[in-house]
């Protein structure tokens, strides 16, 4: 089957959503799960049975961030709903909608949460894949967070 659109029209138009992309896009950042790294002060200390004798270990957690750019839609939780065909969901207030590159979806889907004009967010929704041909980026629904949880 015939393609309508050339190959140089579709990267034309790849282009252009990346230049919006560039021009509208704010940074965020991802917080990631905590690395844990247990030092050992003795070499005899066995991490797999948590013993070394006498010797006392140490657990360090180390936050993993990442600033990523991010197209950001403010969501007014009184008025807009996420319709499907069987249901409709009332967003809770204060709502946003993120839309991000592909490998910066990858990083934020393992994300524990999202900082970004002085609130923290939680994800709530899966990846939703955009692009006019193929996925080139992703949308995410995140809510805003209590901080004193963290």
């Amino acid at each position: 089957m015939a393609n309508l659109i050339s190959s140089s029209a579709r990267t034309k138009i790849s282009s252009i959503f990346s230049d919006l992309h560039q021009t509208f896009g704010q940074t965020i950042t991802v917080y990631k799960e905590s690395r844990k790294t247990i030092v050992a002060q003795t070499p005899q200390y066995n991490a797999i049975y948590r013993n070394a004798g006498s010797t006392s270990t140490n657990e360090v957690k180390t936050v993993v961030k990442r600033s990523i750019v991010a197209r950001i839609k403010y969501i007014n939780g009184d008025e807009e709903f996420l319709e499907d065909s069987n249901s409709s969901i009332k967003v809770p207030q204060g709502s946003v909608r993120i839309k991000v590159k592909s490998d910066d979806a990858d990083f934020i889907k393992e994300a524990e949460r999202i900082r970004f004009d002085g609130v923290t967010y939680d994800i709530t929704s899966d990846k939703l894949g955009i692009g006019p041909f193929a996925p080139e980026y992703y949308s995410f629904l995140l809510t805003p967070i209590d901080e004193d949880a963290w």
